[in-house]
């Protein structure tokens, strides 16, 4: 719940919170994992690091997925998500507007309170401060890829399954 307002608010969730999960998390695994938007910092991404050397396990593929800042808000303009079930829709994707009902129950499609042009400032601004230099640390250590993520779900689904894969 600490997270999720912070979150609403368009801010990252602190380090330390995130790790303490995460850590959980690699005790309840088998060893095998894909993470999706962690780490967001590079102090998460080096105490990821040791998270994963006393499990002698190691981070093996960093994908970054890339977006111009114009598609990332034209994107968050159309997202909307079902008071009902939570599932995230796209206008002119998944419905026309967002007075259609939700195409997976039918309940009432709402926009997220942190899904306005103030937020995603704050959060793109956080965003290069603190993510966009976790790329650094991972094309340093020759593990990292980039896809081009401005298109279709589809094809971004297919490279990096073809990543992952290889």
């Amino acid at each position: 719940m600490e997270i999720a307002k912070i979150v609403s608010k368009g801010g990252l969730a602190p380090d330390d919170m995130v790790l303490h999960l995460v850590a959980g998390w690699l005790d309840k695994s088998d060893g095998s994992f894909l993470f999706d938007g962690f780490p967001r910092t590079v102090r998460q991404a080096e105490r990821l690091e040791v998270l994963l050397c006393k499990r002698q396990l190691a981070v093996e593929l960093a994908v970054l997925l890339e977006v111009p800042d114009p598609v990332i808000q034209a994107r968050m303009l159309r997202r909307l998500t079902c008071s009902n079930c939570g599932k995230v829709i796209s206008m002119g994707r998944h419905v026309r507007d967002a007075n259609d009902p939700c195409p997976n129950c039918g309940g009432k499609l709402e926009a997220r309170a942190d899904d306005n042009l103030g937020a995603l400032a704050r959060r793109m601004e956080e965003y290069r401060e603190k993510t966009v230099p976790v790329a650094d640390f991972y094309r340093r250590r020759d593990i990292l890829a980039r896809v081009d993520a401005s298109r279709t779900a589809e094809a971004v689904f297919k490279d990096v399954s073809e990543l992952i894969a290889a």
